[in-house]
């Protein structure tokens, strides 16, 4: 934009999930656990659910007590979401994991 503008991004794939972010969370409800979680716990997560070529298609917002970020042996970091005490989820929080 010229003189360091802005401009409203109406299409972008995070409003639809920040409206809608699951089956089971208005989009309101989805903000306010992770406004909760960052203010008891310090920190919110929401792991973002993809389809099979990488696209979003939603996001679920998860316990800060089940999920922790960890360091790779290849030097990278990725995030485990656990589940009953079980491992469900890596999702890899840089380039090199």
């Amino acid at each position: 934009m010229p003189n360091g503008g802005k401009e409203v991004a109406k299409d972008h794939f995070i409003l639809r999930l920040m409206r809608d972010p699951n089956d089971w969370q208005t989009g309101f409800e989805f903000k306010e656990m992770l406004q909760a979680s960052l203010v008891l716990r310090g920190n919110g997560y929401a792991p973002m659910v993809r389809d099979g070529c990488g696209g979003p298609l939603t996001m679920v917002s998860v316990h800060p007590d089940r999920a922790g970020l960890f360091e790779a042996p290849s030097g990278g970091y990725f995030y485990a979401v656990t589940r009953n005490g079980c491992t469900r989820w890596r999702c890899c929080a840089s380039s090199r994991c």
